[in-house]
């Protein structure tokens, strides 16, 4: 058994496990009380954040905590817990002031999108119909042109002294006319199909329809974040100012073993098998790696795709030590599930497919970054070419 060790920091700052404040439970409730915290010492060379000026919980971080902690949801109030969960949160820099704003995403599109401000020590929030709404930074607007089955309407808003507005529409589709002429070809390209197009109401050309648009906002110059977290990261940042388990120390341990065997040994050795919840940790972990020239080999993880576990079906999750289970939602949202190389033609992705038996997780090094691939519970042992190349990743919170 070949070992490596890693400090990454020594700022103890929360667990994974906290939501907005506090463990989650399917029992407990997530709202909050936080207190203040002390500026952390300063970082070390091998840490990928640098020391935030601020000192958290700043009052626009605390009161978009709260924001969230008192959100309703009407008759699906008691399922709140899981409907926050389930959405994306991240920070943008929509208006001209030094105070980010709060953007949500709930991954549905008829759920839509909120992006709030805090403004005058209060927080606004405006609703966005549609998921994929985009952005000028530092400007104000926003751009929300996504739809679905031919009908694409465009809403062009502005944030501005605390207020939202929105300051333009428009709407393109796929007229019946335009439906009944398109069934009678023999064949269809994209290109064929002669849109309608409405701009404020009123029918327009597709050229005064894009100039319209470009009166408002230069669409060359829009963004969309690329960096979302689920809810209990994103607590911790806003909290804390890191991710939840920043200054964590990692190990990587190079052995023949299945999953079961890496996550026991983990817990021996005084961690557990590493929980990773955000790009910024797994980037953590890939430095490791490449530190410690062990990119021939994969790494187990804590994470579990959807399985039956004897009469109970679990869906993606990761395990803690405990042996109790958090669900992972949206977690592909993450880079480190995008590998350039698969091919999504075709349902089977590796050599070990074809043995039904791929549901825990396994990190893999590519030049292109970390991914994590669904793995048999003991692949040294089900695909040879892997014997002597895998391990697993020991997570310590200090």
């Amino acid at each position: 058994m070949f070992k490596i060790s890693n400090v990454i920091g020594c700022v103890i700052i929360g667990s994974l496990l906290i939501g907005c404040g506090q463990t989650i439970s399917d029992e407990e409730d997530i709202s909050v009380e936080v207190e203040s915290t002390s500026e952390a010492p300063s970082t070390e060379e091998n840490e990928i954040v640098e020391e935030s000026e601020e000192k958290y919980p700043t009052d626009w971080s605390q009161a978009y905590l709260d924001y969230i902690n008192n959100m309703e949801f009407g008759s699906d109030d008691s399922n709140r817990e899981d409907i926050l969960n389930s959405w994306d949160y991240t920070l943008i820099y929509l208006d001209n002031d030094d105070i980010p704003e709060l953007m949500i995403d709930s991954n549905v599109e008829a759920g839509g999108e909120i992006i709030a401000t805090y403004y005058n020590e209060e927080v606004v929030d405006y609703q966005l119909s549609r998921i994929g709404t985009t952005y000028v930074p530092k400007t104000g607007l926003l751009y929300t042109g996504t739809g679905h089955m031919d009908y694409y309407p465009v809403y062009i808003s502005k944030l501005e002294n605390g207020q939202f507005t929105q300051i333009a529409e428009g709407l393109y589709y796929m007229s019946d006319e335009e439906r009944e002429r398109l069934s009678n070809l023999d064949e269809l390209e994209e290109s064929s199909i002669n849109y309608t197009y409405e701009w404020e109401g009123k029918e327009v050309t597709e050229d005064e329809f894009d100039n319209n648009i470009s009166s408002y906002i230069d669409k060359d110059l829009l963004e969309r974040p690329d960096n979302y977290y689920q809810l209990s990261e994103f607590c911790s940042m806003l909290q804390t100012g890191k991710w939840s388990s920043y200054g964590h120390r990692y190990e990587l341990v190079k052995e023949n073993v299945s999953w079961q065997q890496a996550f026991d040994k983990a817990q021996n050795n005084g961690g557990y098998l590493a929980i990773i919840t955000c790009d910024e940790e797994l980037e953590v972990v890939k430095e490791l790696i490449e530190k410690e020239n062990m990119t021939d080999s994969s790494f187990y993880i804590s994470y579990r795709d959807c399985e039956w576990v004897g009469d109970e079906f679990m869906n993606n999750r990761w395990v803690l030590p405990s042996g109790k289970t958090i669900n992972s939602y949206f977690l592909y949202d993450y880079n480190y599930l995008y590998d350039p190389d698969y091919d999504f033609s075709s349902f089977k992705e590796n050599e070990w497919d074809d043995l039904n038996d791929g549901n825990a997780g396994l990190l893999m090094y590519k030049s292109t970054g970390l991914y994590l691939y669904n793995a048999p519970d003991d692949i040294a042992e089900s695909v040879p070419k892997y014997k002597n190349h895998v391990g697993y990743v020991i997570e310590y919170d200090d």
